[in-house]
């Protein structure tokens, strides 16, 4: 497989030129989809998949510093299909251990009618399921601290791609239709925007 053209796009990415990381991303994508459906096999659903492909392009991205090709496109090409191959398995075996951890956590939602020391049988109350005051607050702040960063975003088509996503819940392809852009590009600046809000998240905390 040679990705014409590769060495190129990877040094302008790695020099900020976001239009380029944009061009590496679509090249890249159909290769990571084939290898996340690889590594999952046959059975696992299509969210599965998607989301190992766009994790393992995000930790790349995040690394991308970090990647050394080489003087020709095939060789860098196939440098970075063997940098790609490592980190998803890495992301796979660790999506595996946290699953396995879970399906051995007890069920959560259990509550006991009997306190551990009370050794009288006597009957209490269940705790209440609705959401305390002070948990509304804290949602209620959470949510006024997205909006504050979601309005901090210097591009106003990644708010809306956010906005459709997280408030409408529209799917990629359908968020790409209403926009007028493919289902890649979709993909790459929600996950753009995302890293954005993160940091300002942070800062906030």
């Amino acid at each position: 497989m040679l990705w014409e053209g590769i060495t190129a796009l990877i040094a302008n990415a790695k020099g900020g030129d976001a239009e380029a990381l944009e061009r590496l991303y679509r090249v890249v994508q159909p290769y990571l989809l084939r290898l996340a459906q690889q590594t999952h096999g046959p059975g696992w659903p299509d969210k599965s998949v998607s989301d190992l492909t766009q994790e393992t392009w995000l930790h790349a991205w995040r690394a991308l510093d970090q990647f050394h090709g080489a003087d020709n496109d095939a060789d860098t090409g196939a440098l970075l299909r063997a940098w790609f191959a490592r980190t998803m398995k890495n992301l796979w075996l660790n999506q595996r251990r946290n699953d396995q951890a879970q399906r051995r956590m007890p069920a959560a939602g259990i509550v006991s009618l009997t306190r551990p020391e009370d050794t009288s049988g006597a009957m209490h109350d269940p705790a209440a399921r609705d959401p305390s005051p002070s948990t509304n607050v804290r949602e209620k702040e959470g949510r006024e601290l997205l909006e504050q960063a979601l309005a901090r975003l210097p591009d106003s088509v990644d708010r809306e791609i956010l906005r459709l996503r997280f408030f409408e819940a529209l799917s990629f392809a359908q968020i790409g239709a209403r926009l007028g852009r493919d289902e890649s590009t979709i993909r790459y600046r929600l996950q753009r925007a995302l890293e954005f809000l993160g940091d300002e998240l942070k800062a906030e905390s």
